[in-house]
């Protein structure tokens, strides 16, 4: 092997040391506390890296890729904080999050979230009714939205309002087959979850 491609080979393992890497979430257990959210996956998921638009009491996971479906759980963001952290202008105009807020409120909290801070060019939400979360009386919707690569996404968002903090747990993914293939995963974790403390 010549030098130059020993340095090459060096640099790329360099490189991929300080690339951030997802993390496995292992089936069959309770997940590591999300601020106080806890569920209990029935199967594997990846825990993707902190990034700089995620709050502290947010996590989001994914089987597939975030592209094709993502989990995104949220442990009690209290009243005045926000659910994105505003890195750009568009998801600085995403409402912060207050306690008293209704889940009406809460759905349009999260299209907003949507259509700024994702860029959604279209997005439905339907069927918010009342549905126990966590112990708590909460509320769940579902919604289908397009970003720019058109492609069709549906999505079901599951919260309460509990002690004056959200707790969410918002799955989406690809229409066609990812979100019918981790839908039901998803429906088991939302009806394990737990508020710890």
């Amino acid at each position: 092997m010549t030098k130059m491609r020993t340095l090459t080979l060096a640099g790329l393992v360099l490189l991929a040391g300080c690339a951030p890497s997802y993390s496995l979430v292992m089936p069959g257990t309770p997940a590591p506390a999300v601020g106080q959210l806890v569920v209990t996956p029935q199967t594997a998921w990846n825990r993707a890296p902190k990034g700089a638009n995620d709050v502290a009491l947010a996590q989001v996971w994914s089987r597939n890729g975030p592209n094709l479906d993502r989990i995104m759980l949220i442990g009690g963001v209290r009243g005045g904080e926000s659910i994105v952290k505003p890195q750009s202008k568009a998801a600085a105009q995403v409402p912060k999050f207050e306690a008293t807020m209704q889940p009406q409120d809460v759905l349009s909290l999260v299209e907003t979230y949507y259509r700024l801070a994702a860029g959604s060019i279209n997005f439905k939400a339907s069927g918010l009714r009342p549905e126990r979360f966590a112990g708590q009386p909460g509320f769940s919707f579902d919604y289908d939205y397009v970003l720019a690569d058109d492609v069709a996404r549906k999505g079901r968002a599951n919260g309460a309002v509990y002690d004056g903090k959200l707790y969410l747990i918002v799955f989406d993914a690809a229409a066609m087959h990812y979100f019918d293939a981790a839908a039901p995963d998803v429906a088991q974790m939302v009806s394990g979850a737990r508020i710890a403390g």
